[in-house]
């Protein structure tokens, strides 16, 4: 990728107009779905992390306690923003003359004033176009090839990144870092299942999992257990129930930002964002 072979937007600025401002209804909604699609993970990883840390003495426990409350007001803050992209999303920041040549279009966007205060990096391979909180925009790899290559237009990348920097702008992506960081042991706990299931006999039991949460409950009724056939029916349902909250968040975050650019981009102006 050579700033060189970047063209120069050919879309004039749009005019200056706030984003429409969500219903209250909107925001209970979202607000909703947000706790369903996040809160799950840290309680999950509470539930890992905290037993083990009762167990060791109080001076390491207090330590490690400590080293998560500062690591989550580093993360809330610029501090370590950076590197923690890296870490926890693979991120790295977009090369100076890349970034030159790209930022006109958050003007072109129209949808900020202050277009200035966003910082653009590029997604781990692989990854598509995310918003990060607060002011962090990750952009596909494949989409700043395609544009310097010319196969891009700059409306769909300007339309891109306005999508983006409205989810920011909408607040719920702020605290996104923290979320990560205090998810860590679910997600450290799901690569090892990834991980164990390329074996194919225990990717089958995955996959029928289903079946095992039906055993467990008749197994605890017959033995007069039934509470904890229920905890543990729950448990795997959560396996299915969680992905599923965090994919109908993602759609109703994409659906938000929709409705908050269209006073600015109509609908019938925007383009495709698939690549």
């Amino acid at each position: 990728m050579k700033a060189g072979t970047v063209r120069k937007p050919r879309l004039e600025p749009t005019k200056r107009r706030w984003l429409r401002p969500l219903s209250p209804a909107e925001r209970v909604l979202a607000l909703l779905l947000w706790v369903g699609a996040h809160i799950p993970g840290i309680v999950i990883s509470a539930v890992i992390v905290f037993p083990i840390v009762v167990l060791l003495p109080g001076l390491i426990a207090w330590l490690i306690v400590g080293a998560m409350v500062l690591g989550s007001v580093l993360l809330a803050t610029s501090w370590i923003r950076w590197p923690a992209v890296g870490w926890f999303l693979g991120g790295t920041r977009l090369p100076a003359d890349l970034d030159a040549a790209i930022r006109p279009l958050l003007e072109v966007a129209g949808c900020m004033n202050d277009g200035r205060r966003i910082d653009l990096g590029l997604a781990a391979p692989g990854l598509q176009t995310t918003a990060v909180g607060p002011n962090i925009v990750l952009i596909d790899r494949a989409l700043v090839d395609g544009y310097c290559a010319g196969k891009v237009e700059s409306q769909h990348l300007a339309f891109t990144l306005a999508h983006r920097v409205a989810q920011l702008r909408l607040g719920y992506t702020r605290f996104e870092l923290v979320v990560t960081f205090w998810c860590l042991p679910m997600i450290l706990f799901k690569a090892i299942g990834a991980g164990l299931g390329r074996i194919p006999l225990i990717a089958a039991a995955w996959r029928a999992r289903f079946l095992m949460a039906g055993v467990v409950l008749v197994q605890s009724y017959l033995e007069g257990t039934l509470p904890l056939g229920i905890a543990g029916a729950g448990i795997i349902a959560a396996t299915y129930v969680i992905p599923w909250l965090r994919r109908v968040w993602i759609r109703h975050l994409d659906r938000l930002a929709d409705t908050a650019l269209g006073p600015l981009w109509p609908r019938a102006s925007q383009p495709s964002r698939r690549l």
